[in-house]
């Protein structure tokens, strides 16, 4: 991989970005990078590769201008890294195929949180909570 491939590909983070997040922040543990832009937490992919990165910088951090041979001796092919995503992706149950990182869950709209909404159970004129008519209660 080249220092401006994405690293985390749920969240777009390159390996330049987490390489410099590391260094800047001086991260100790791997659970440090979720900091930066999220990396790590959506699939989970990217997570060993992460802690990789992070031990070798601990042992040997690269400077500015040998990042790019640092980071082809260390990580796989860009391809190679994305279609191993891909199977791994596969193999999660219950992981939306479109997901760049959070998952899809229906959050409510702005209107709904100021009215109240059907859903859970308030009233549209007055905000107050009121029986929901369609469940009988």
């Amino acid at each position: 991989m080249q220092a401006d491939d994405e690293l985390c590909l749920c969240f777009h983070i390159s390996c330049r970005k987490v390489l410099n997040y590391i260094r800047i922040h001086r991260v100790k543990l791997p659970s440090q990078l979720a900091e930066c832009g999220g990396a790590g937490t959506g699939c989970g992919w990217c997570r060993k590769q992460m802690q990789r990165l992070l031990s070798e910088c601990q042992e040997s951090p690269p400077s500015a201008l040998e990042i790019e041979g640092w980071l082809e001796a260390r990580t796989p092919q860009k391809h190679k890294y994305s279609e191993g995503r891909a199977k791994y992706r596969a193999s999660l149950p219950n992981l939306p195929d479109s997901a760049a990182g959070a998952t899809s869950v229906d959050l409510p709209v702005e209107s709904d949180l100021l009215h109240g909404s059907e859903a859970d159970g308030t009233s549209e004129t007055d905000g107050a909570s009121t029986p929901d008519e369609s469940s009988g209660v």
